[in-house]
């Protein structure tokens, strides 16, 4: 659909529904930044199911939100063997894995998403952000294109792209990119 945000698109596709009561009182109660009521919650019935993922991922978003990324990489490792399959949970732990400066291990599970969705938006910044921490601009910079590629109408991916060529060896290119954006 024309003027659908293609990161807002791709986000709503990540988890399958939250279908229990107790699940989505905890992530409202997240969503309103009462972490102590969503941690209680969430606790709760991961004693009553505790290999549920949709649970686990709602405790390490609490893990990560109280700057325990340990915890929650461990919580989000259990989740993605229950659950290999849901992109969210997978993503979520690539995105804790970056955090901790856990690159390869970040790359390895960006790799399955992509090879399972090649296109989307998250995977495709997530991948290019995680190798231009590492070092690895030229390959970063692929990503950024493909980023541009799938999501044309983005200034704020435009700009990213543009800010990557800038400052890798090819800032001429990079001007160019900004010139046109700005065009």
């Amino acid at each position: 659909m024309p003027g659908t945000d293609p990161f807002q698109a791709a986000r709503d596709k990540l988890f399958p529904p939250l279908g229990n009561k107790t699940l989505a009182d905890a992530a409202d109660a997240l969503a309103r930044d009462h972490v102590e009521k969503a941690e209680a919650l969430t606790s709760g019935f991961l004693r009553k199911k505790p290999q549920e993922p949709a649970a686990l991922n709602l405790m390490a978003d609490i893990a990560r939100r109280t700057e325990r990324f340990d915890d929650a990489e461990r919580i989000l490792s259990r989740c993605v063997a229950f659950a290999p399959d849901t992109a969210g949970y997978r993503f979520n732990l690539a995105v804790i894995l970056r955090r901790r400066e856990k690159y390869e291990e970040a790359i390895s599970q960006l790799d399955i998403l992509l090879s399972r969705d090649p296109g989307n938006p998250l995977f495709l910044e997530q991948k290019a952000a995680v190798l231009s921490l590492m070092g690895r601009q030229a390959e970063a910079l692929r990503y950024r294109k493909a980023l541009s590629d799938a999501c044309p109408l983005s200034a704020d991916v435009w700009l990213a792209y543009g800010q990557a060529l800038s400052a890798s060896a090819s800032a001429a290119s990079g001007l160019l990119t900004l010139s046109k954006m700005l065009a």
